[in-house]
């Protein structure tokens, strides 16, 4: 289901474009412009991404509307904590890890379908079918089945509560699944700033068409 990507996929393409600067991940080092600026409700969701035995956590923060998007994926390798930030913002899309002075960016040209808003109308657009209900967090969800690929015998599975997916199961294993949801929460108006202190590198946008972007292949 290509059309539907999650930004965790793009953040592993940008994060493989940088050179590590070797710095350990200590939030303390960067400069938070925005601090005390005022806040917005927003959505809020936590998702918890199992691939590989290795379990990934991405925090989603959306401005009222959507109109602007953080997330930040937290992984631990090889014992050490590493937080990577993804930014939609004025139409790039700017990655950067915590602690890092080098960071990417590429212009957003709407071909990234978001993962949350309006996830109904996406999901049947590419021949989704209702086929029961689930419960994640206490919230009861519609289950949509869509088949990968036409052809494929590859299903996924999302559990949807209004309009926002909280599961998603890919032939019968559970590959993401929501730990923390809230609508209307006060978000402070720093998650969405670009940080100043990170100097962003611009790339070429990936294509998301291409059948070599993908999750394994953005891996390497």
């Amino acid at each position: 289901m290509k059309k539907i990507l999650l930004l965790s996929v793009v953040a592993v393409f940008l994060f493989a474009c940088n050179s590590p600067s070797g710095s350990s991940s200590d939030g303390d080092k960067k400069e938070n412009k925005s601090e005390g600026k005022s806040s917005t409700s927003g959505l809020y969701i936590k998702y918890k991404l199992t691939e590989n035995n290795m379990s990934v956590y991405n925090s989603m923060y959306y401005s009222e509307g959507g109109k602007e998007q953080a997330m930040i994926m937290e992984v631990e390798v090889l014992g050490r904590s590493m937080k990577n930030h993804i930014l939609r913002k004025d139409g790039y899309v700017y990655a950067y890890a915590e602690g890092e002075k080098n960071g990417s960016k590429f212009k957003d040209d709407g071909k990234y379908e978001d993962f949350l808003f309006n996830i109904t109308q996406k999901i049947e657009e590419e021949g989704g079918k209702k086929v029961g209900t689930d419960q994640v967090l206490g919230k009861e969800c519609i289950v949509y089945e869509v088949a990968d690929e036409k052809g494929s015998s590859d299903v996924s599975k999302f559990s949807v509560w209004d309009d926002v997916v909280l599961k998603l199961v890919k032939n019968g294993e559970v590959k993401m699944e929501a730990v923390e949801v809230e609508k209307g929460k006060n978000i402070p108006a720093s998650v969405f700033e670009v940080p100043k202190d990170v100097n962003f590198a611009e790339r070429q946008t990936p294509d998301t068409d291409d059948s070599d972007f993908n999750e394994e292949g953005a891996k390497g």
